[in-house]
């Protein structure tokens, strides 16, 4: 939004809106030979710390989170940095350390996304879409490390989900991901 109020021609805002609760990172598996990122109007780049501070003590008001967003994304990143050498086949150590922070940042897009329904119990639909194109927007790390980690943040809702797909479902996203990311995204 702060990006369009400097373009020469607007993008509606409920488009953008739009774009980023559909927000999808592109795979090299999905085909791709090249994914580059272009910035014309990157106004500030934010290290990893400065945007896990942003969820510090944001209540998610939801029985089905007992901590605030900034606990909850801690607690994650150390189970997964107690569990991720008995839960994993990688030895990756690079890997391991993008899925950790990962990890800390997984549910960003919840800053953006809250909505409550009658009861006032919170909802953050697309929270992992918009988080990922945040992040790709606002975090200030490498090429590489930058889309391992959008696509971490970006797909985490998935395996949530896997119970319910069918056979060919879960043998398209095991595939889209290699089994490495697949097996890195059910620990998220």
């Amino acid at each position: 939004i702060k990006w369009n109020s400097v373009r020469e021609r607007k993008v509606p805002e409920d488009v953008i809106y739009s774009m980023q609760h559909r927000f999808q990172i592109p795979l090299y598996r999905e085909g791709f030979y090249d994914i580059n990122f272009y910035y014309p109007y990157r106004y500030r780049h934010f290290c990893s710390s400065e945007l896990e501070d942003r969820m510090k003590n944001v209540n998610q008001f939801n029985p089905n989170h007992e901590y605030d967003l900034y606990t909850h994304c801690k607690l994650t990143s150390d189970y997964i940095d107690k569990h991720y050498l008995d839960l994993s086949d990688a030895d990756n150590w690079e890997e391991f350390g993008i899925l950790l922070a990962a990890a800390d940042l997984h549910d960003y897009g919840k800053l953006f996304t809250r909505t409550f329904d009658a009861n006032k119990i919170a909802h953050y639909h697309n929270h992992e879409n918009v988080g990922a194109y945040n992040l790709l927007a606002e975090l200030d790390e490498s090429y590489y490390i930058l889309h391992n980690l959008v696509i971490y943040v970006n797909y985490h809702m998935i395996p949530f989900a896997f119970k319910n797909m069918s056979d060919k479902k879960k043998r398209y996203y095991v595939n889209l991901f290699g089994l490495e990311i697949w097996n890195n995204l059910l620990l998220l």
